[in-house]
């Protein structure tokens, strides 16, 4: 099966959210205000967001571990399609083979979960 960029982000923006609401519901009522009404700083693309928005989000990823952890791969995975040649997009984080070792660590060594089902139904090549 082949899925295009905004399917890709789409994917990887679901699971991104399901660690937002998993890390909402973990955290006392003090650590929830970073999370609170961040969902769109959080799942827009940077061009989107305002100066403030920008450092929103910023803010929250510094307080969380988990939420920044989850944020690194689909902001990172966005960028495969700012290369102009294939080899460009090849040569993106070592390879066709990046995902076998970002989703990995993600879901295995930081505990994000719902990355698997992206890695089981994404693959370069």
């Amino acid at each position: 099966m082949i899925f295009d960029k905004f399917r890709i982000m789409r994917h990887l923006g679901e699971a991104l959210d399901a660690v937002r609401r998993s890390e909402y519901r973990r955290l006392t009522a003090k650590d929830r205000t970073f999370i609170k009404g961040q969902r769109y700083t959080l799942l827009s693309h940077r061009d989107h967001l305002s100066l403030d928005g920008r450092r929103s989000r910023a803010k929250l990823l510094k307080a969380n571990k988990r939420l920044n952890t989850a944020y690194l791969p689909k902001e990172s995975f966005g960028h495969l399609w700012d290369y102009q040649t294939e080899s460009g997009a090849h040569a993106f984080r070592g390879g066709p083979a990046c995902l076998d070792r970002m989703f990995p660590f993600l879901s295995g060594a930081s505990r994000v979960t719902d990355y698997a089902a992206v890695s089981r139904g994404v693959r370069l090549s």
